[in-house]
């Protein structure tokens, strides 16, 4: 039931977002703006975000053995595909997150592991970000003037580093709290995610994902570029990484609105228009889904079930 009411909050707020957009910016206007993408442009940025479940799906691997465990770089990819799809359903990073386990955990891998895979690997994906926004955030609350958004950068930015540390200090979780399995699996967790960043395998993930970052600047500025608005690469390397850290938050359906919202507060910094900021936000959203769409086959093709191949021990 709870599960059902978090989906129904999600569907809602991405509506909420969405209809205060449309109210707010000529639709119309930005739909003749993304018509300007040419076929040929859009196949391009799509085969260029595409890349980076290649990258994910590497360091899914990573986090993998870092459980001791193994795992084909073909059955990652099948799980970051399958969870990338259902990422853009009302299920969100959640239910994209229980697929992957689900595809890893049925190559062998156990339960606890496979969710311990899982979880480091949207961790340092998160601290990824953060990194990329601690180097362009400073910039970003230069340029804007606004109190609310000078406010937000740093406590968001700050929330979401702190909920990291937090994470990282729940290794030394009380021994009463202990006999809970759900306190011991995040107990173990953060001490194998500390070990995993002071590794070799955290810098390799973290490299992975700011590669998978800048990608996204990459197809935004690409977006921009072939709309014909004047912005340049700096721009997008300094507007565009706050916004994407925004759509992680899990309050809508896979960051729709939220990304939107963010947005067209940042670009409108350096002069571009709501219609032109909305269409490539929405044309952004709407590449990560085409290349998402393999994950819907194979989720026809290896069906969830609650039995497995898979280990299930824990």
């Amino acid at each position: 039931m709870k599960r059902w009411l978090v989906i129904a909050a999600q569907a809602s707020l991405t509506l909420l977002l969405g209809w205060t957009l449309l109210y707010k910016i000529d639709f119309g206007g930005a739909m003749a703006a993304a018509s300007r993408l040419s076929l040929w442009a859009g196949v391009g940025l799509v085969a260029l975000s595409s890349t980076q479940c290649l990258a994910i799906a590497l360091r899914t691997k990573l986090m993998v053995r870092s459980t001791g465990h193994r795992c084909s770089y073909a059955a990652c990819l099948r799980a970051v595909l399958a969870g990338g799809f259902i990422n853009q359903t009302p299920l969100t990073i959640i239910g994209g997150d229980a697929a992957r386990l689900w595809y890893i955990n049925r190559e062998g891998v156990a339960l606890r592991d496979a969710a311990s895979a899982v979880a480091m690997d949207r961790v340092l994906g998160l601290v990824a970000v953060l990194l990329l926004v601690s180097v362009t955030g400073p910039m970003l609350w230069v340029k804007t003037q606004d109190p609310l958004a000078r406010l937000a950068i740093p406590v968001v930015t700050l929330g979401a580093a702190g909920g990291v540390l937090a994470l990282l200090l729940l290794r030394l979780t009380p021994r009463p709290l202990l006999k809970f399995r759900i306190t011991r699996w995040v107990a173990d967790l953060s001490a194998v995610l500390g070990r995993t960043i002071a590794s070799g395998f955290g810098p390799k993930a973290l490299s992975l994902g700011t590669a998978c970052n800048l990608i996204n600047v990459l197809v935004i500025y690409g977006l921009f570029t072939a709309l014909g608005a004047p912005v340049s690469a700096l721009d997008c390397l300094v507007l565009v990484p706050f916004p994407l850290l925004l759509s992680l938050l899990p309050i809508s359906v896979g960051g729709w609105g939220v990304r939107e919202g963010a947005m067209v507060v940042a670009f409108a910094l350096v002069g571009v228009s709501t219609e032109t900021t909305l269409a490539v936000s929405v044309l952004f959203g709407l590449i990560l889904l085409v290349w998402s769409i393999p994950g819907g086959f194979i989720l026809l093709r290896y069906p969830i079930a609650v039995s497995g191949r898979g280990r299930t021990g824990v």
